[in-house]
């Protein structure tokens, strides 16, 4: 009888835990923090100081990237400091604008999409598909897409042949979700992701908002440069670790200055997991524990 209860136990525990792993959003294969308070291109850059930007601060402070295997989805999690939404957007955010070069495929692209970014891609990551997300819409692109003719929009939801219509975004708790279908972007496990976070302008270059000199109502201002011809108009940025904002992006007084992706190595899905689950595996371990301890009066119960 006690060989019997405790094979039994030990089955319901592996049962439990096993669902509590699967019940999940699926299975993390990617995740990276960034530093915070780093919104300000390298490090100098002035908000504009229009109301809609206030506190002038944190609005496109990206913190932490996250991609989820959901069966035949992907989900992209994007950790703000701060979402407001002044323009009330369709999703529910204003600032940012998102974009994501993937380079996940033989050949690609090594020139960005279009003008506007003001930054060059590293050398051996040519990109294969770009997902650009702003409040309005998300849109997924590939190289052969940058010799078509483009309608740069405004505000509006007119539907266009380059939008995504069966996603979903959501923000909760400032982060911003994007749930699509994985056969929009390909395999991502192994790949490289170049991670940029710009302030959303609908008539800027490529959607990006401008830099000048001076401070401005509208545009973002870099004061101590002399020549913003080739200012990025990054905001932020997800770099590898050996990399510093600051310096990259500061990097641009003859050229654009050159950006690096991140390799998603499809390895941190399992410790999150565990992550995830730490608060039912110690509720478990506690369970046992006082089973054990009390095996004997629990067998004369039963028994009888």
């Amino acid at each position: 009888m006690k060989e019997i209860f405790s094979y039994l136990f030990m089955l319901i525990l592996i049962i439990y835990l096993s669902l509590s792993v699967q019940a999940g959003d699926g299975n993390v294969i990617f995740s990276i923090e960034d530093p915070v308070e780093d919104d300000c291109g390298p490090c100098y850059y002035n908000y504009p100081t229009n109301k809609v930007f206030a506190p002038y601060r944190d609005l496109f402070d990206i913190k932490r990237f996250t991609v989820i295997d959901s069966n035949d989805n992907y989900l992209f999690k994007f950790h703000f400091t701060k979402i407001t939404d002044p323009w009330d957007s369709n999703y529910g955010f204003s600032m940012p604008l998102i974009e994501l070069y993937i380079d996940n495929a033989e050949g690609g692209c090594k020139d960005f999409f279009k003008d506007g970014a003001n930054i060059k891609l590293a050398p051996g990551h040519s990109w294969n598909k770009l997902m650009k997300l702003s409040g309005w819409w998300v849109r997924v692109f590939t190289p052969e897409d940058r010799n078509k003719d483009m309608i740069d929009l405004s505000l509006n939801t007119e539907k266009l042949s380059w939008n995504i219509e069966n996603c979903r975004v959501e923000v909760n708790d400032n982060i911003i979700e994007l749930e699509l279908k994985k056969e929009l972007i390909g395999q991502l496990s192994n790949s490289f992701i170049y991670i940029l976070v710009g302030s959303f302008d609908p008539f800027g270059l490529d959607h990006f908002r401008g830099i000048q000199r001076e401070k401005s109502s509208w545009s973002f201002s870099a004061e101590q440069d002399t020549n913003i011809k080739y200012a990025p108009r990054v905001i932020d940025i997800i770099l590898p670790s050996n990399k510093k904002q600051e310096e990259v992006l500061g990097d641009f007084q003859d050229d654009y200055c050159q950006i690096y992706p991140v390799k998603v190595t499809g390895m941190t899905g399992n410790i999150n997991i565990i992550k995830k689950n730490v608060p039912y595996i110690a509720v478990m371990v506690i369970f046992l524990v006082i089973i054990i301890m009390n095996k004997d009066n629990i067998f004369k119960h039963t028994n009888r």
